[in-house]
């Protein structure tokens, strides 16, 4: 072997994200948990790969838990981001340090609830398996010359993506429904790993299609923040503290996010073209993967054996956006 596998520094990257930010996370940490959830979000767009090249399951065993890890920690991700979004609209004026006060209460409450239950999903030896499973992925690739496989497996993969992104920004058309939106979101989101992974083997130059995917995300994601806000807001009786000052002042609230959800959506609606051509770039990318690579694995297997080892996992909701 001479030059280290094309995956191995990625890998590396990924794994160090991961396993820095664990311990900081099950101690409570916000911005440690975003960070070990975005690192099992682009993990899992990794292994994959990783599988098509060891021929054996240390890869797909690595995935199932980085993806449990993940799921663990989302609703949390979803109320520190909510948290935060209550300071900020009391630091701007849009809610009274009334209504702010007693949003931020319900949050909170919801949050802890959470809390437990990632804390009982994350016990000490599921833990453990995570970080021995991402560590022999890694020592296992360590030991390899590089093949086709995981370049033809990628290039499949930035074609679904780009397939999913198109189909899910047909789905959702300009009418606003928050599930088919949310679906675009993930479905960009994805997309800009994949990218990021051709960009980081050397593959093409992705870093215009992962701004604008970047830029969307961000607007998506804020929308998608602010609707996981206003069901905690809505899911207090303002009926029952209608003498309550804020009781008032949360109804008034409601509809300024909802005005904002609007124009945001607004936003979307405008730059769908945009995504479309993304996806384009996608297909244009693959294509051109394929070929380079010779449209087979470099152990002569077909390219489907490669890729029945790595189905693809269900859509999930996520709120981070990194």
């Amino acid at each position: 072997m001479t030059d280290p596998h094309v995956l191995k520094r990625p890998l590396e990257r990924r794994v160090r994200a991961l396993l820095r930010h664990l311990r900081p996370t099950t101690e409570g940490a916000v911005e440690p948990l975003h960070q070990c959830r975005v690192a099992t979000r682009r993990l899992r767009e990794l292994l994959p790969l990783c599988d098509a090249e060891l021929g054996v399951r240390i890869a797909a065993r690595a995935r199932k838990r980085v993806r449990q890890l993940g799921g663990a920690l989302g609703a949390v991700r979803e109320l520190d981001v909510a948290l935060g979004l209550v300071d900020e609209l009391e630091r701007t004026g849009r809610a009274t340090p009334a209504a702010a006060g007693r949003l931020r209460q319900r949050v909170s409450e919801e949050r802890e609830r959470q809390r437990e239950r990632m804390r009982v999903r994350l016990k000490p030896a599921f833990l453990r398996k995570v970080a021995r499973d991402v560590a022999e992925v890694l020592k296992a690739i360590g030991m390899l010359d590089a093949t086709d496989a995981w370049a033809l497996v990628l290039a499949d993969r930035l074609s679904l993506r780009a397939d999913r992104l198109r189909d899910a920004i047909t789905d959702a058309g300009p009418m606003y429904v928050s599930e088919r939106v949310h679906e675009v979101r993930i479905a960009a989101k994805k997309l800009r790993y994949a990218f990021e992974l051709a960009s980081e083997t050397g593959e093409a130059d992705t870093a215009e299609a992962v701004a604008r995917l970047k830029k969307i995300q961000d607007s998506l994601g804020r929308l998608h923040d602010i609707e996981i806000l206003q069901e905690l807001l809505r899911s207090i009786d303002l009926l029952a503290d209608g003498d309550e000052p804020w009781a008032e002042q949360l109804a008034g609230l409601d509809g300024d996010l909802t005005e904002e959800c609007r124009r945001l959506h607004g936003v979307f609606v405008a730059g769908q073209a945009g995504l479309v051509e993304v996806g384009r770039v996608a297909r244009r990318v693959a294509s051109r993967m394929s070929s380079d690579h010779g449209g087979h694995t470099g152990r002569g297997r077909p390219l489907k054996m490669s890729l029945e080892r790595a189905p693809e996992a269900p859509v999930a909701a996520s709120s981070e956006r990194r």
